[in-house]
């Protein structure tokens, strides 16, 4: 499945101008990832599917009353970056590497999307809530809560993209963190999954 077929069998009315701005921003993906290593090289042939497409399936799970979503460790701005172009829930994407924050704003311009870069740790920011977090290839689960701890609430929803050791994520983060979470296959990868966690509390030691 392309992107433009998943989204029309979501019923997501994406413009023509939206279209053109992923394309702008592929185009810049292959620009940049000669300079800077952004993504695995062994996937920018297949990138529509790989990072716009994987990024693009967590539409279905963001809550329809969010009012801020939070990229963590955006890297190359998957999911964050794809998700500001495909939706109106403003996005902010924390990632700490200099080099890579220059290349999510090049891209925020020449795309007019709306989403706003903190070049920082996620560990630095005290002053945000989400009522999103995602990430993809960040840090493991039990990781990931410690870290982003200061920016949820009772309502934040995580949602994560993450390979085949999802299990194992799961178990070890059980050690310290209650959670309610509901495992979803991805469309991109056989073994691929999206963790859906919510009501996220620290267990008392």
């Amino acid at each position: 499945m392309n992107l433009k077929d998943f989204l029309a069998s979501q019923g997501e009315n994406v413009s023509r101008e939206t279209f053109l701005a992923l394309r702008i921003y592929q185009e810049e993906l292959f620009k940049w990832q000669k300079a800077i290593n952004l993504v695995s090289n062994t996937t920018l042939k297949d990138s529509e599917e790989r990072h716009f497409l994987d990024s693009a399936q967590l539409l279905n799970f963001i809550p329809s009353s969010s009012q801020i979503i939070i990229d963590v460790g955006s890297g190359a701005g998957f999911p964050g970056l794809v998700l500001s172009l495909l939706q109106s829930c403003p996005v902010i994407l924390v990632e700490s590497d200099h080099r890579k924050s220059t290349f999510l704003n090049q891209v925020i311009l020449k795309t007019q999307s709306s989403a706003k870069v903190i070049c920082d740790r996620v560990e630095a920011i005290t002053h945000l809530k989400a009522d999103v977090i995602t990430s993809r290839g960040f840090a493991p689960l039990r990781r990931l809560l410690e870290l982003t701890f200061p920016l949820i609430t009772t309502e934040t929803t995580f949602l994560l993209l993450k390979g085949k050791n999802h299990l194992e994520e799961i178990e070890e983060a059980q050690k310290e963190w209650h959670f309610k979470i509901t495992i979803h296959p991805s469309i991109t990868d056989c073994q691929g999954r999206i963790l859906e966690v919510k009501e996220v509390s620290t267990k008392v030691k």
